[in-house]
């Protein structure tokens, strides 16, 4: 399961560079200078990578950061405008953390909206509220068993902005905090509180 989706995630990310990238270029190309700044508008890929943060509680230990310390992780997402200040997107991201507990990933699916309010700008901050599913795994030290998570309900909510480099090409920092709550008996309890600050790359498709 965990293998699955790390490979559909990865393949995810790889195919962002491979689709995004090119066709922005060839769009820009298209369209010639010069450019006034206005970014393009329609449906867009994006993804990045983001070192995590956690405030949260594992059973067994007194903190998530003494359980399994700090990760990283990566993002692809998909997304299209639905006014001129609202877009909605979908997120599939991953997150790695390495500690005294073992081994731990977990993996988000997320509906998200967006919401723009200087979308004609080069330099374009924004919010971000979504909700979706989370799974996960934990590989104890030594030769454990991987311990599979259920998928969860999560929520997430970003702040960042989208710095256009070209009309069709922005870099979007990003700092994105979501919530995790994992009570089944075979886990026992986490919940975590991950901040994820990194950035993003964005190419969008007219």
């Amino acid at each position: 399961m965990r293998l699955r989706l790390a490979r559909v995630l990865g393949i995810a990310a790889i195919g962002v560079l491979l689709v995004g990238l090119p066709l922005a270029r060839a769009q820009d190309e298209e369209e010639g200078p010069p450019w006034n700044g206005k970014p393009a508008r329609g449906f867009y890929l994006g993804g990045g990578v983001s070192g995590s943060f956690v405030q949260g509680d594992v059973s067994g230990f007194s903190s998530f950061d003494q359980a399994f310390g700090p990760g990283f992780g990566f993002q692809a997402f998909v997304g299209a405008p639905l006014t001129d200040n609202f877009f909605t997107q979908v997120n599939f991201a991953m997150d790695f953390y390495d500690g005294p507990a073992g081994d731990l990933q977990i993996y988000y699916g997320t509906a998200e909206l967006k919401i723009v309010p200087l979308p004609e700008e080069k330099f374009s901050p924004y919010l971000l509220f979504g909700i979706g599913g989370a799974v996960g795994g934990i590989s104890p030290p030594g030769a454990g068993p991987v311990v599979d998570t259920d998928v969860e309900f999560t929520f997430t909510t970003a702040i960042g902005a989208d710095f256009y480099l070209t009309r069709s090409i922005a870099f979007e920092p990003e700092a994105r905090l979501r919530f995790l709550n994992d009570e089944s008996t075979e886990t026992g309890i986490l919940k975590a509180f991950p901040v994820n600050i990194g950035g993003n790359f964005i190419f969008i498709i007219e």
